[in-house]
C-alpha cells in the first residue's frame, strides 16, 4: 500500500523529536514529540526522587527498572506494579535494581522509572518492524497478556495516515471489542488511529528504529485516549 498524505499532528516534533534514542529519558520525549501520550512518569537516579514523585501523585505507581539495554523488564522481575507509600516504593526500588544487576551485569542503569497506574480499557499493541524490502513496517495486534492467547497482528508499510489506520482496525481480529465488551462502552478509535498514524511515522522519520514496541497500549472509553503504558526501542546502525 502507497503511503497516504501525511496526518495531521497535534505536535509537531520539532527538535525534540529529533533528539538520540540512546537512552530512556530522549526515548520518552521523542515519543511526546510525536503525540503519543504516555503515563505521568519519571526516571529517578535517587529513592527521594522517586518517593518524592509518588508522594505527587498520590496514587498506586508501578516501578520499573530504566535501561535502554534491557529488552523484557518483566521477565527479569524489573517491574513492580501497584506500589503503594513510601515502605512499598523503597523495597520495589532495590527489587528492580538487584534483579537487572543479577540478570544483565553490564547493563546502563539509569535508575527507576517511577509511573503512575494505567486501570481499565483494552489493552493492544502497536509496533514497529524494519523489513529489507519494505522498509518500516506497522504492527498493530492484542497488547498485553493477549498477544500470548491471539497471536493475529496487521502490518502496513509506514507511513499510514488516520484513515488507514482506521481501516487497519476494521481488519483487526480485534475489530469487534471496539464497540464494547463486557457491558462496557465503545473504545476511543480515534484516539487509536492517531496514535498509531503517529508511530508510523515516527519510524519514518527516523530510520535508525530498528524495531519499536508499545505494549500494552490502554486503549480507554470514547473520548478518553489511549496511553502507552510500556515501551521499548531497538536502536541499529
Amino acid at each position: 500500500m502507497l503511503a497516504d498524505p501525511r496526518p495531521s499532528r497535534d505536535v509537531e516534533p520539532g527538535v525534540a523529536g529529533e533528539a538520540p534514542l540512546g537512552n530512556v529519558e530522549n526515548q520518552k520525549a521523542v515519543l511526546e514529540a510525536y503525540g503519543v501520550r504516555l503515563p505521568r512518569e519519571m526516571v529517578a537516579a535517587t529513592i527521594d526522587e522517586a518517593e518524592e514523585f509518588r508522594a505527587a501523585l498520590d496514587s498506586a505507581v508501578a516501578v520499573k527498572i530504566a535501561s535502554p539495554d534491557i529488552a523484557h523488564r518483566t521477565e527479569i522481575g524489573g517491574v513492580v506494579t501497584d506500589v503503594l507509600g513510601e515502605d512499598e516504593l523503597a523495597v520495589a526500588c532495590d527489587t528492580v535494581n538487584n534483579n537487572a544487576r543479577r540478570h544483565h551485569p553490564d547493563a546502563r542503569i539509569e535508575g527507576v522509572l517511577v509511573q503512575e497506574m494505567v486501570n481499565g480499557g483494552l489493552e493492544v499493541l502497536i509496533g514497529v518492524k524494519r523489513d529489507p524490502v519494505f522498509g518500516p513496517m506497522i504492527v498493530f495486534g492484542p497488547g498485553g497478556t493477549l498477544v500470548e492467547l491471539i497471536g493475529d497482528v496487521n502490518m502496513l508499510p509506514c507511513p499510514v495516515s488516520e484513515a488507514v489506520a482506521y481501516r487497519l482496525l476494521d481488519e483487526s481480529v480485534l475489530g469487534p471489542l471496539f464497540k464494547g465488551f463486557r457491558g462496557s462502552g465503545p473504545l476511543d478509535l480515534k484516539a487509536l488511529a492517531s496514535t498509531i498514524a503517529r508511530v508510523s511515522w515516527l519510524a519514518a522519520d527516523r530510520p535508525e528504529i530498528a524495531e519499536l514496541d508499545l505494549n500494552p497500549v490502554a486503549v480507554l472509553g470514547d473520548g478518553d485516549g489511549c496511553v502507552a503504558v510500556d515501551y521499548k526501542f531497538t536502536v541499529g546502525d
